[in-house]
């Protein structure tokens, strides 16, 4: 059993995702017309003998609990969740974060990432008085930040952990969009109209090396593929990656840690994913065909389906993809799709 961190929130929840749903329409908030559904399967692979993977969905709305949905607790190794609920105004938080460092040492790593990144947005984040992106985003970054810090500290105070860490990748859903931080080489991709598309960079040496010239091919048989450049927990200081994405009616959304996304293709997820109809079929099929190719390491993935007229329909001007934005923007940024609600 991975031991818990004793200086990290208690932020789990066992309650059913229909009843939290019931409790977010007692929060003040104005309905947005968009629907969320999200399924999550967290599974330990077939090598592992533990899981160090984390992951947390948080509906912000809800001013207690503190809006959990879905948390994998530490003792429970392989796990599926589903449901859904109204997108409100405030918003709604989707992580995953896969743990390394030996022995516990990842789990513990990951688990902070998870929890102090929810504790964070929901407390940060619901003291203003409106949303605001160009604060959303400092507080994405700052999250990330304080996780890194956290990490660091636990292993000061545990010094037999030394060298544990996590990568993390945290959606934010909020108006039409969704808002992205990233550390490490977890994924988010975007599946829509049967094609995907990956909304993250990975910080890999092989990242680096493909983007240096090497055939990715080449770069992923390297004796250096399994090299993060950066990593929750390593070092002093992190630079959060944050990237955005406008969202449409029918859009999917797919987050997932490298025990998925090194075993399973993009075109293959998007494949799953377009022909079952079913999001919980559709992510527990995922994590069985990695698990069909080995299952070497742990593997997580949340698939978040987003609906509502008020998103509109795809268009060919679309950009669709990685898109980097500035952690702190300024007053003039006033592109119509980076601003939390606006329309288009």
């Amino acid at each position: 059993m991975t031991p818990r961190p004793a200086e990290t929130p208690h932020i789990y929840s066992h309650q059913t995702a229909a009843h939290m749903v019931q409790d977010s329409a007692n929060t003040p908030a104005e309905s947005s017309g968009v629907r969320v559904r999200v399924s999550v399967v967290s599974h330990p692979g077939r090598e592992r003998p533990t899981n160090q993977d984390s992951f947390l969905v948080v509906d912000m709305e809800r001013w207690t609990d503190p809006g959990v949905l879905f948390a994998r607790a530490p003792d429970v190794p392989d796990v599926q969740h589903s449901g859904d609920f109204e997108l409100g105004p405030w918003g709604a938080l989707l992580c995953v974060a896969d743990g390394m460092g030996g022995a516990s040492g990842g789990g513990v790593a990951s688990q902070i990432a998870a929890e102090t990144t929810g504790e964070f947005m929901v407390n940060e984040w619901r003291t203003l008085d409106a949303p605001d992106r160009r604060i959303l985003t400092r507080h994405i970054s700052e999250a990330l930040e304080r996780s890194n810090s956290r990490i660091r500290k636990h292993v000061a105070q545990s010094p037999e952990l030394d060298g544990m860490g996590t990568t993390a990748t945290l959606a934010v859903l909020c108006g039409n969009g969704v808002f992205l931080g990233q550390v490490g080489d977890s994924r988010a991709y975007l599946l829509r109209s049967d094609e995907i598309h990956q909304l993250t960079r990975d910080q890999s040496f092989v990242q680096h090396m493909v983007e240096s010239g090497v055939p990715r091919h080449e770069a992923e048989e390297s004796s250096h593929r399994h090299v993060l450049l950066q990593a929750l927990g390593t070092q002093p200081k992190v630079e959060v990656d944050l990237t955005y994405q406008r969202l449409r009616d029918g859009d999917v959304l797919v987050l997932c840690s490298d025990g998925l996304s090194n075993q399973v293709r993009p075109d293959e997820m998007a494949r799953i994913v377009s022909v079952t109809p079913d999001p919980t079929v559709a992510s527990r099929s995922l994590v069985s065909l990695a698990n069909e190719r080995g299952g070497p390491d742990n593997i997580t993935t949340i698939l978040c389906t987003v609906r509502g007229s008020d998103l509109g329909e795809a268009t060919a001007e679309d950009t669709v993809g990685y898109q980097p934005l500035r952690s702190n923007p300024s007053e003039d940024d006033t592109k119509p799709d980076l601003r939390v609600g606006s329309g288009g």
